[in-house]
């Protein structure tokens, strides 16, 4: 009888062994990150690229973080004029099962009318050389570059099912494109605006944030269950021999 009571805890003992084996751990989130290739744009370069899926066998995608990356700069020249700016910017499109993402980044330099430009140029560009009447502003330049970072997050709560378009086998397209501007206008008098413009280093970057398929808990639980399972051995070779 006590053979079978101490066979019957060994069982017991056993069985608890087995399940804290498969207690999954406590799953953290994880990145994933993929980048398109960089790109200088001109007038006639519209690119095309391709970023990967996310494998939904890596586990629960909580969100979609789409990247615009570049450089933008301008440079603006006043040649007499009351008014005038100069502006670069960058687009990139996504295009993920049927789905259309936009984001969108721009640089700009903005002067208004001459009395405020005097104001916000004087300490960088040195003062101007003349009346406020256009006689002496002629070759004063502004230059302004901003390397930019623009994000869309792209999560349940806010874009709902479209979190499945981004799964699946594959890649999907992502369209890059930009361009700069620049424009002038005067009140009176015949003058001219020299601007030079210029978008580069463009890419688009999709950064997949979800959480892993749980796995076992490491730990000893492996050890003890061969310990019980050894201990088991021992007591089945005893109640044989007491037979």
């Amino acid at each position: 009888m006590l053979m079978q009571k101490m066979g019957n805890s060994c069982a017991i003992a056993l069985s608890v062994g087995i399940a804290a084996l498969a207690v999954p751990g406590v799953a953290e989130a994880a990145m994933l990150t993929h980048s398109t290739p960089r790109f200088s744009p001109d007038d006639l370069e519209f690119p095309f690229a391709s970023l990967p899926y996310f494998d939904a066998g890596l586990g629960k995608l909580n969100r979609v973080i789409l990247e615009l990356v570049g450089e933008a700069e301008t440079t603006v020249q006043l040649e007499n004029l009351s008014q005038q700016k100069g502006f670069g910017q960058g687009y990139a499109v996504a295009f993920a099962g049927g789905a259309v993402y936009t984001v969108r980044e721009g640089v700009g330099l903005w002067w208004p009318v001459i009395d405020e430009a005097r104001a916000q140029i004087a300490q960088p560009l040195g003062p101007f050389d003349g009346a406020l009447d256009g006689g002496g502003l002629s070759g004063a330049t502004a230059y302004t570059k901003k390397t930019f970072d623009a994000a869309l997050v792209i999560d349940s709560e806010f874009f709902g099912s479209d979190m499945q378009f981004f799964e699946g086998v594959g890649s999907y397209a992502a369209q890059l494109y930009a361009f700069t501007e620049g424009e002038g206008s005067v009140s009176s008098g015949d003058y001219a605006l020299d601007w030079q413009g210029n978008v580069s280093n463009v890419g688009l970057r999709v950064t997949y944030d979800y959480t892993p398929v749980s796995t076992p808990e490491p730990g000893g639980a492996p050890v003890i269950l061969l310990g019980l399972v050894g201990w088991g051995t021992v007591l089945l070779r005893r109640r044989k021999v007491a037979r």
